[in-house]
């Protein structure tokens, strides 16, 4: 009877599992790039300084560490080019990075302007759309998985 080595056993189990993270993270960037497009794109509310929609964005870690994080492209509005918003949803995602810890793979995605639950608050659509994107892309997500 002929024995594999458990280390070679190991590291087959660990390369497949790497390999099934690998697709899982590419998967999970695609749906925070689609959720970017949708706020970015059926938002509600109108487009003054560009700071809101500037300020949009996401990233991708695991176990804290960024993975992938989006750009916060300037969009001008009739009274501003947005430089504020970019400068501002970069800083307030890069301060989410990282609170969800060892284990995670996490997409996280932020309006950073600190009045962006308030313009949501009017009903004017911020990130509600995309939120409901992710979710029902990530009950998806796990479905698959699960078969």
């Amino acid at each position: 009877m002929a024995y594999v080595p458990t280390d070679e056993i190991n590291a087959l189990v660990d390369g497949f599992i790497e390999d099934d993270t690998e697709e899982l993270i590419a998967q999970i960037c695609a749906i925070g790039e689609n959720a970017l497009a949708i706020a970015r794109r059926d938002h509600l509310y109108k487009v003054q300084t560009g700071n809101l929609t500037s300020s949009t964005g996401f990233s991708v870690t695991r176990d804290g560490k960024e993975i992938v994080v989006s750009q916060f492209e300037k969009v001008s509005g009739a009274s501003g080019d947005g430089a504020k918003g970019s400068e501002q949803g970069l800083e307030y995602l890069r301060t989410l990075i990282g609170e969800d810890g060892k284990g995670c793979l996490t997409l996280t995605m932020v309006a950073g302007m600190d009045y962006a639950a308030a313009v949501e608050a009017m009903g004017l659509d911020v990130l509600k759309s995309a939120d409901a994107y992710i979710g029902r892309e990530f009950e998806k997500l796990i479905n698959d998985y699960r078969r």
